[in-house]
């Protein structure tokens, strides 16, 4: 009896005692205790992590800012031959493609009227999907010579103009397909984006899958946010809709993309052109790779220190090996788990992707072509920014790349744009 009073004693001193604990029986862990949810270990970082948008704290809330008369808000007017309705596409016969595939090529292309632009005959051999897009697109580009679809990459070395600049800083419209996501209620920016298409722009889901297409604008061409003065001013573009990676993960980032429809397009111009898209099982460890955008240069600078210049930030890829390691030994915690639609970057001290970037292209030389980039990630999360040895998280363009030809050609986007 007395033996059981005094374990019953001691373990109670052992609970309410600093520094003394019961033991911890396997297959439990003793880990931190923001790591442990619910009685579970958390392995994908869900609490722990900063996307890199910007959200008001606790004391403050999201205001517009007071309202006045603008200076440029006549500069679409500059462009006022804008692509707005989709060509129309002449009838093509195929040997023999499934009646599925017939009847959604169909209601792609020719929504409003029951005339098909594809039929099936049983003359012919059989047809895959790809044939069928890429005659439609080839036809389109024979008789239309406005869907003439230009090189996809290509970056103005140097800038469009000659200014003083800092290292950091990207040169005047030097990088033509990052883009700025507006919150058009606020006047505040949601993140970065870049141009794959002249109506469509790839950017993060976070903070974006609940917002309205009507609440974003798109801002295309921009350099200096507080200039007037460029020779190739931005414009600007709204949106029809949003489309969401659907296994986005709200809380861990998985997935963590979204494409936005365009009301009308962008015509291609110097400071205003698509990027090319990685393909599909492409890897690029090792490579020195870039992101640009007007997020905050330091996690600890106030909201009003966005840059007024886009920075230009170069990077290397971190291998997924040596990323799960390398973020382990952080807050993260030895049990933290890569997932697969993540690619890694970054791990030099004060060189990183900050709040603000969120959605902003991560973009890498393509080999042996002068001035041409190819996208291979999307800004998503990371540990603070800068830290020496803590690489940050991309969603990975490569291992979305099928949901993004999918989405495109749903709105009749020819994939060609941002192929290499």
């Amino acid at each position: 009896m007395w033996s059981s009073l005094c374990f019953t004693f001691l373990a109670l001193v052992a609970i309410n005692t600093p520094g003394v604990s019961l033991s911890c029986r396997a297959p439990n862990k003793c880990v931190a205790r923001n790591l442990c949810r619910d009685g579970q270990i958390v392995t994908d970082g869900s609490g722990i992590i900063i996307f890199r948008f910007v959200v008001c704290d606790s004391y403050s809330v999201c205001c517009a800012p007071e309202i006045q008369e603008s200076t440029t808000t006549n500069r679409n007017d500059l462009y006022d031959a804008f692509l707005t309705t989709k060509p129309s596409v002449p009838s093509i016969t195929f040997g023999n493609p499934s009646t599925t595939l017939v009847k959604k090529v169909n209601e792609v292309f020719n929504p409003d009227t029951e005339e098909p632009c594809v039929t099936a005959t049983s003359e012919q051999p059989t047809v895959t999907l790809n044939d069928i897009m890429n005659t439609i697109f080839n036809t389109l580009n024979r008789n239309n010579t406005e869907t003439q679809v230009p090189s996809c990459g290509y970056s103005n070395k140097n800038g469009l103009e000659t200014t003083r600049k800092q290292a950091s800083e990207a040169d005047v419209n030097e990088f033509p397909w990052v883009v700025i996501v507006y919150n058009r209620n606020t006047g505040n920016i949601l993140g970065g984006g870049s141009l794959i298409a002249p109506n469509v722009v790839l950017t993060k889901a976070k903070h974006i899958s609940n917002m309205s297409p009507r609440d974003i604008i798109i801002i295309a061409g921009e350099w200096h946010t507080r200039s007037k003065d460029e020779t190739y001013p931005s414009v600007s573009m709204e949106v029809t809709t949003i489309e969401i990676h659907s296994q986005f993960n709200e809380v861990n980032g998985d997935y963590n993309a979204a494409l936005l429809i365009l009301k009308s397009s962008f015509k291609i111009l110097p400071n205003i052109s698509p990027i090319c898209l990685a393909p599909e099982r492409t890897s690029y460890d090792s490579s020195r790779c870039f992101v640009a955008g007007w997020g905050k240069k330091n996690h600890d600078d106030d909201d009003n220190s966005f840059a007024l210049i886009q920075k230009k930030i170069d990077l290397p890829i971190v291998g997924r090996y040596r990323c799960e390691s390398l973020l382990r030994q952080t807050l993260l915690g030895i049990d933290f788990q890569l997932k697969e639609s993540f690619i890694c970057a970054g791990g030099e001290k004060d060189k990183d992707a900050c709040i603000g970037d969120g959605g902003a292209p991560l973009f890498c030389p393509i080999p042996r072509q002068k001035n041409r980039f190819v996208q291979v990630g999307i800004v998503n999360w990371g540990i603070l920014c800068g830290q020496e040895n803590v690489p940050s998280a991309y969603t990975s363009v490569s291992y979305i790349r099928s949901w993004i030809d999918q989405k495109t050609m749903e709105h009749s986007v020819n994939p060609s744009y941002y192929t290499v």
